[in-house]
């Protein structure tokens, strides 16, 4: 009996604790570097056919726009180098805009949620933003929500479910942008972004709460019958 107890408390802990992210890019399949002037808009899809594909969906397009101006430019690359994959964003007075819209996402990784709807988007910061930059993330084609990230952001930067007037599109995506843009004070903008995922929140859900309870009580009848 009290290997049993002991196996079930660690079950319910074990549980309450494997919460895991939806990866939606890593950026680990290369995009061409695209460099636009004068308010020219470049898209450049890459399929999944084939293997080594690490994005969401079927297909993911990365597009650039700069600013009015033959001396403004906008460069978005995603890189593969041995020590960072991350996608690139470089401005030079622009206040330029890039996207990476995902698309054909279909069965369980268009359930952003895991379950519940308390999730929020991830973005990962291989460095400290040296600018502030505008992200807004647009869900279905339906409903977009955007954030200013400012200068000094650092580790990540996170985008809550909740703030988007209808959570519950994060059941079924199928195609999700995200787009970027600087500042008007900022317009030579910078960034780079590493992983894009979706996570829980900090604050942990009832269900989670829930389980782990179990699994201390467990633990502390395990102990008592010691």
């Amino acid at each position: 009996m009290k290997k049993i107890d002991l196996a079930l408390a660690l079950c319910g802990v074990l549980a309450a604790c494997n919460v895991s992210a939806l990866t939606i890019d890593n950026f680990n399949t290369t995009q061409s570097n695209k460099t636009v002037t004068n308010g020219a808009v470049v898209d450049r899809p890459i399929n999944t056919s084939g293997a080594g594909v690490t994005y969401i969906g079927t297909s993911r397009t990365l597009s650039s726009r700069a600013a009015v101006g033959t001396s403004s430019s906008t460069e978005a690359r995603i890189n593969v180098a041995p020590n960072l994959s991350a996608l690139h964003m470089n401005n030079i007075g622009s206040a330029g805009t890039v996207y990476v819209e995902w698309n054909g996402i279909s069965g369980s990784a268009s359930d952003f949620t895991e379950g519940g709807i308390s999730s929020q988007f991830r973005i990962n910061l291989p460095a400290p933003l040296t600018t502030s930059v505008s992200v807004a993330f647009l869900v279905n084609g339906t409903e977009e929500k955007t954030k200013i990230y400012l200068s000094g952001t650092s580790a990540y930067a996170d985008f809550a479910f909740a703030s988007f007037t209808t959570p519950n599109l994060f059941t079924n995506v199928t195609t999700l942008r995200m787009t970027m843009t600087g500042v008007a004070s900022e317009p030579g903008w910078s960034a780079t972004f590493g992983d894009v995922e979706t996570v829980p929140l900090a604050v942990p859900l009832p269900g989670t709460l829930m389980l782990v309870g179990i699994g201390l009580a467990g633990l502390a009848r395990s102990a008592k019958r010691a």
